[in-house]
């Protein structure tokens, strides 16, 4: 409760980037006037919205990732696949090549 009989100071700061009431609401203080409380309460409802907003963005930015995490997963395995087919594609040309050579030599002497 005030004292002096003075009405409490309207906060001069945006008081939807606070998050914390400010410090002359409290439930010491029963006697807040209604227009502050409704502008408190409005710049409340608007930091509300602002956050409802931003929690869409959020969810397909996650969904976003999810995929590309999804897409990165498939790309490795697509490339460890191609490794392995290389690998094996290269055994089959050394040892053709050491069988050709091979053969060559049998057949020159």
């Amino acid at each position: 409760m005030i004292s002096t009989g003075e009405r409490p100071s309207v906060p001069t700061s945006d008081p939807s980037q606070s998050s914390s009431p400010p410090a002359s609401v409290s439930s010491e203080n029963p006697s807040f006037p209604l227009p502050q409380l409704v502008e408190l309460y409005t710049a409340k409802e608007l930091q509300l919205t602002r956050l409802l907003k931003s929690v869409d963005l959020h969810q397909r930015r996650q969904r976003y990732i999810a995929d590309m995490e999804k897409a990165v997963e498939t790309r490795d395995q697509l490339i460890t696949k191609v490794m392995t087919e290389l690998k094996e594609l290269e055994d089959q040309l050394i040892e053709a090549t050491y069988q050709v050579s091979r053969i060559w030599l049998e057949w020159e002497t």
